[in-house]
């Protein structure tokens, strides 16, 4: 089990190779946050509601990887 759920925020998290992986509980994707960035360089997007640590941690391991673009407006 790669994943730890907090209940103070609400949301699963795990961290490897210095990124923070976030998900809010009851969404379909995962952020990935590199040291103190904000926003996310990238997401990892599931095929199912992430509930449970488990569904965090399939996710992580079947996911489709996006790589996020942001542009002033």
């Amino acid at each position: 089990m790669m994943g730890e759920w907090s209940d103070r925020l609400q949301a699963f998290w795990c961290g490897i190779n210095g990124c923070e992986h976030i998900a809010w509980k009851g969404s379909y994707e995962i952020g990935i946050y590199q040291g103190d960035e904000s926003p996310p360089s990238s997401f990892i997007i599931s095929p199912k509601r992430i509930e449970t640590v488990e569904d965090f941690d399939y996710c992580m391991n079947h996911g489709e990887r996006w790589k996020a673009t942001y542009e002033r407006v």
